[in-house]
């Protein structure tokens, strides 16, 4: 597995939710249509002007073919509410854990569609 960090910078408190918006409808679905994209997980803290996302590639080939054909949409889509553009930090090597109520084929398979529960217990490395 391949992570790929962006750290991204809101031009103001008020674009939060502009940036939610354009991310859940039209960045998620861009990279969801991605060979090997796996998950993403992005951090917020209300009134921050940082969000940070994680996205998960079965390979860094995936993650290097999103990075040159894909990426620069989601930047043309983004940039009307961030500051300047991402800083990417990249890590070859990546254990995800997850923990839930659910058996280890089910976890498998709600990971993959992107619906984790928060009731399961399982733990999957790569």
């Amino acid at each position: 597995m391949f992570a790929r960090k962006a750290f991204f910078r809101l031009k103001s408190i008020s674009m939060s939710s502009d940036f939610k918006q354009a991310f859940d409808n039209e960045v998620l679905p861009l990279m969801r249509r991605q060979k090997g994209f796996v998950g993403l997980v992005m951090l917020a803290n209300p009134g921050s002007l940082q969000r940070i996302t994680t996205s998960l590639w079965e390979s860094a080939a995936d993650a290097s073919a999103y990075d040159q054909h894909a990426y620069p949409k989601v930047l043309k889509i983004l940039l009307r509410t961030v500051e300047g553009f991402p800083k990417i930090h990249t890590y070859d090597e990546v254990t995800f854990t997850l923990d839930t109520a659910i058996s280890q084929p089910e976890a498998e398979a709600v990971v993959a569609a992107g619906t984790p529960s928060a009731e399961a217990e399982f733990q999957i490395t790569n």
